[in-house]
Parts: structure tokens; sequence; C-alpha cells
């Protein structure tokens, strides 16, 4: 075998790797919160929901966390920040990789579900509450949320991805988590990957039950007519009547946007195949 041949092999096996580690490489930061300058920084973040109900939910920052605090057990109270729309977040055109540091989710689920999540898309136009960004709302867009839930008595953690257009649901998809060991308990981080056709999370400190542990996957549905804004939102949700109001509890947030996947490597490629053969003798 001609070594120009062998190496022209083997640097198409190499290509899918040094695609993969040039295009995480090449990523570029679009938003990057950690959250410890003392207060919310108000010139990327809104904070709205049910700040003036009594207790009221509020949103504080304090150390190098952002905490989001459902004042009562209610029903659709919620408290969430969320940004003015950014064009560099629209998955369509190119993928978004959200980066989401969790240090705590609490609550008591009872009949309802404690939540935390993150989402881009359009909220809805809502009176007093102008953009009411939480999953029970009508949004279009994509919503991820880590929720804590009673089933038969035992309290389970999951994730929930939901994709929607105003009030219809166009895709969902729930995952219950679990760590080494076999105990159940929050992730540590969710990497979030949302492209125009999948919702992709990876959590890191937990895996899934089932035969993706590494992951959860979900065709979204949508079409890129069904988003007309894109702004990034995250906060805490009471969904049903809980017995204990929800607190989110969030480390830090990184959002970046990623080159095609390939694009890159197929340069990779090409450069291998150029630098491989150059000057090279045939070998019989």
């Amino acid at each position: 075998m001609r070594l120009c041949q062998f190496l022209r092999v083997l640097s198409i096996a190499s290509a899918a790797l040094i695609s993969s580690a040039v295009d995480s490489a090449m990523a570029t930061p679009i938003i990057v919160d950690d959250f410890d300058n003392g207060s919310i920084d108000a010139t990327l973040w809104t904070v709205n929901g049910n700040l003036g109900s009594t207790p009221p939910s509020t949103a504080t920052e304090a150390g190098s966390d952002i905490t989001f605090a459902v004042g009562r057990t209610n029903s659709g109270d919620h408290v969430q920040a969320f940004t003015d729309p950014m064009a560099e977040l629209n998955f369509f055109d190119q993928p978004i990789v959200i980066d989401l540091d969790i240090t705590d989710l609490t609550g008591t689920p009872g009949s309802g579900q404690n939540r935390l999540w993150v989402g881009i898309g359009q909220p809805p136009s809502n009176g007093t509450n102008l953009f009411n960004f939480f999953p029970g709302s009508p949004i279009s867009g994509v919503v991820v949320m880590v929720e804590r839930i009673d089933f038969d008595n035992q309290e389970r953690i999951r994730t929930v991805i939901l994709s929607r257009v105003g009030s219809t649901v166009k895709a969902s998809q729930a995952a219950e988590f679990q760590r080494p060991g076999g105990s159940v308990d929050l992730p540590e981080s969710l990497r979030i990957t949302i492209d125009d056709t999948n919702v992709n999370v990876v959590p890191t400190g937990a895996s899934y039950f089932g035969a993706t542990p590494e992951q959860s996957t979900l065709a979204h549905d949508l079409t890129s007519t069904d988003v007309p804004e894109f702004r990034l939102a995250l906060g805490a949700y009471n969904a049903g009547v809980v017995g204990g109001a929800t607190t989110a509890v969030i480390d830090r947030i990184e959002v970046a946007v990623v080159p095609e996947p390939g694009a890159l490597g197929l340069g990779a490629l090409g450069l291998l195949m150029m630098l491989t053969c150059r000057g090279v003798k045939h070998v019989d």
C-alpha cells in the first residue's frame, strides 16, 4: 500500500475528531454571567413574575449565585429573568450551546412540581407582566426544565424538554436522573444544545435512567417562522399547587454559538490530505 494512500485513510479517520474538537474550541460566547456582581446585571436581565405577591417572589444575586425564590405555593407562581431579543440566539441560523451550572433546587412538590428552567424564544405579551416567560405560559420556542416531582410518595428529579408555538405544544420529553450508586439528586450542570432540528441535554454529576444515560434528545418540530424573536430566559416556577414553594439557585450561565458541525473539520481534512501527500514518494 502506498504511503500517501495510507495517510489519506488516516486523515479521513481523524477528520471527525478534528471537526468536533475544532468546532468546540471555536464556539463564540455571546452571554456569560457568573452572578458575582453583588446585584443582578440590569443591562442584561429584566426580572418579573409574582413580585407583588404576599410574600413576594424574588430574584437576588449574592456571592456567586442568582437565586429565584417563588414566594407562595400557588399554582403558576413564578419569577424569572430574561434578555432583550438577540439575533445571535436564533438557533435556526446556527447551533446554540447553553452551559448552566446548578447550585440547588428546593421545595416540596406535593401534587405539583418545583421547576428550574431555561428557555429561548418569544414570550407572550401579558398586560402587567409584559413578558411572562415561564414554561406554563404560551411562549413560542424551546424550554428545558429541571423539576422535583413525587411519584408514589417518592421524590424524583427529571428534565423536561418542551417546544411550543403559543399555547400549542409541538413536542415534549421527560427523562429522570440517577447518580452513581443509584441515588437520585440534582445534576451539577447541564449542557443544552439547540439547533434547527433538535434539543440535546447532557448532564454532569448525574445520568439518566434508560438506554441513553448520558443525554436526552428531542426533535423540537419547530420551524423558523414559529419563533418570531429570540430571548434567553431562566427562573423558577410552581407547576401546580406545591407543598413548599420553589427556590432555584444558579451559579453560572454561558451561552455560545457554534460553527456548523463539520464545517471547520472539512477544511482541516483538506489541509491534512494536502500536507500528508505533499512531497511524499510512493513506496511500493
